[in-house]
């Protein structure tokens, strides 16, 4: 099975460049040349408040991250990849985010391995729509053309966007758990794609959600950064650490205020 995806995912990018693409959209695999964009999304306290994973933002660890990430591409093509954004002519790309599906170990003997979906944007991509519409294309190529029977997923259970997310792609809620992959002890939400639940997902209608932005919303964010800023100086003391998480479900829930119907994002 992995030598299978390896081979097929290599003459994807050998005859087109890409993994997938969705209009203006594409994915690549990483490359060293993106530790920027690395940097960027585990530099943004809002981005990073709302990601179960969790990476230094410090360049060495960046660098082996990324080393990381190329070493599971060659070993089975599964991986995270870059979301890029073609220009205006179509020559030059403007990185967006990223996205990845990854081939999980058993855990038992008896288990099969098992592949999950993960997805991150800095905040300037949010809102318009990059996530939805190239994971809706990462998922179609998993279940298409890899064959992938079942995808997992998880997020934190105070990320309702995210949520919304997955169930437009037709992942179904598969229970809670402690996080245990990043600083914050918070539970997060799993969910499970099966092909059943993908070709249910397929033939509904483009869901929208009730969202709005609190004006003050622009407030709210500097406070987190005086925060993140606290909190990165001082992130082994556990006490600090609650205190930023709560404040971010404080801002999370003031930013979620029902009124204006918006495409999901």
């Amino acid at each position: 099975m992995i030598q299978n995806i390896k081979d097929f995912i290599h003459k994807r990018f050998a005859k087109k460049g890409y993994i997938i693409k969705e209009g203006n959209l594409y994915c690549r695999p990483l490359t060293q040349k993106d530790r920027d964009l690395i940097k960027k999304i585990y530099s943004d306290p809002y981005c990073r408040a709302l990601l179960v994973g969790d990476v230094n933002p410090d360049d060495q660890p960046i660098t082996e991250w990324i080393g990381k990430m190329i070493n599971e591409y060659d070993k089975c093509g599964l991986s995270f990849y870059a979301v890029c954004k073609k220009g205006e002519k179509g020559e030059n790309e403007e990185k967006v985010g990223i996205v990845g599906l990854g081939l999980n170990p058993p855990k038992t003997e008896l288990e099969l391995p098992w592949v999950s979906i993960h997805y991150a944007f800095p905040s300037g991509s949010h809102q318009k729509g990059y996530c939805t519409r190239i994971c809706q294309e990462l998922v179609r190529f998993a279940v298409e053309e890899l064959k992938i029977e079942s995808i997992h997923a998880q997020t934190l259970s105070y990320n309702k966007v995210s949520q919304l997310i997955l169930r437009r792609l037709g992942f179904q809620p598969n229970g809670t758990e402690i996080c245990t992959k990043s600083y914050k002890d918070e539970y997060v939400t799993k969910f499970l794609l099966t092909r059943e639940s993908y070709n249910q997902a397929s033939t509904q209608e483009k869901i929208t959600i009730e969202s709005v932005l609190h004006k003050d919303s622009r407030y709210f964010r500097d406070l987190i950064n005086k925060d993140y800023k606290k909190w990165y100086n001082d992130r082994e003391n556990v006490e600090s650490n609650k205190v930023y998480n709560k404040r971010i479900i404080n801002y999370l829930n003031i930013v979620s205020t029902p009124g204006i119907k918006r495409e999901i994002y």
